[in-house]
């Protein structure tokens, strides 16, 4: 017997150190799914035949692994997906964002009882739209919560028209994206791509969740993007000021050609010395047009340059 006694002592100290790891591992899991954000697809109408339905994670991220957004008042997180199942757009008001493991804090079934208000738009620009995708945003209210997602298999000519036309009214969306669009195209699927939060909603949530180091990187970044935000703002501001009501959609564009030529100039932030001077250049914008800017600010970088060139030919 006491030859099999350290046999024995080893044994029991593997059975211990397995069912540790284990447990370590139950613990990790659990504390990963208490911080996690997924999109889910489960039956939303709480009745008790659909409890056994098996419930779909589509993507999934960490709330801590987000950050500032461009606009730094959004603190963004981008989603992965999860498996390989493809969530089909006619799938898509059966989707909920959810927290902490299933919690249901947004639904895209617009056709829920006493649903919070789900607003969608065609915004450009927010991913690299292909010929065949086109990316929406979807604004959750009260608590201005956004969704961006990508749909895969919807022909540029189809939304590029829908855009155009400024037909399409935010609070519309999900029953035309589900009920016109899937039936037109029935292999139309939808990728998750990122979720914002409102930061004052959250500011406690970032204050527990953030490692001192990774908030402290985070606040650098933030502070980073507060100038180029106020400078956007600035811009949106005077364009709407003289009059340009274009919808978003048809709106962004032109506000980024905007900021794109300011930055052309080196300008990146909106302040009392540069600010007759910007204001001047959307003037000419909503006037004159991209080109007419551009032939502006080409002037004003190689002014000097040029006509000396056109005197020497």
């Amino acid at each position: 017997m006491s030859d099999l006694l350290p046999l024995v002592v080893a044994a029991l100290n593997d059975k211990v150190a397995a069912e540790s790891q284990e447990e370590l591992t139950k613990l990790r899991k659990g504390l990963e799914l208490s911080q996690s954000i997924e999109i889910i697809r489960a039956a939303n109408n709480g009745k008790d035949e659909d409890e056994d339905e098996n419930t779909i994670v589509y993507a999934s991220t960490q709330f801590q692994d987000g950050e500032y957004a461009y606009n730094p008042n959004l603190w963004q997180v981008n989603l992965e997906p999860c498996g390989s199942t493809t969530c089909r757009l006619t799938n898509l008001r059966n989707c909920q964002i959810c927290v902490g493991g299933g919690f249901p804090i947004a639904s895209l079934d617009d056709e829920m009882p006493n649903s919070p208000p789900c607003d969608g738009f065609l915004d450009p620009d927010l991913v690299n739209d292909g010929d065949n995708s086109k990316a929406v945003s979807f604004c959750f209210s009260p608590n201005s919560l956004w969704l961006i997602i990508v749909i895969h298999g919807w022909p540029r000519e189809d939304w590029e028209q829908i855009i155009q036309a400024n037909t399409l009214a935010p609070e519309d969306s999900i029953r035309f994206l589900v009920e016109t669009l899937a039936p037109k195209y029935p292999e139309a699927s939808v990728e998750f791509k990122s979720v914002s939060f409102v930061v004052p909603t959250i500011h406690g949530a970032l204050k527990r969740l953030l490692p001192p180091k990774r908030k402290e990187l985070a606040r650098a970044d933030r502070d980073s993007k507060e100038d180029y935000s106020s400078l956007v703002y600035n811009v949106t501001m005077t364009m709407r000021n003289q009059g340009n009501q274009n919808s978003s959609a048809l709106f962004i564009p032109q506000m980024n050609e905007v900021i794109e030529s300011l930055e052309e100039l080196g300008i990146r932030e909106w302040n009392r010395s540069n600010e007759e001077l910007i204001t001047g250049l959307v003037t000419l914008y909503e006037n004159a047009g991209q080109e007419g800017l551009h032939e502006v600010i080409r002037r004003l970088q190689y002014g000097d340059e040029e006509d000396e060139t056109r005197e020497n030919s």
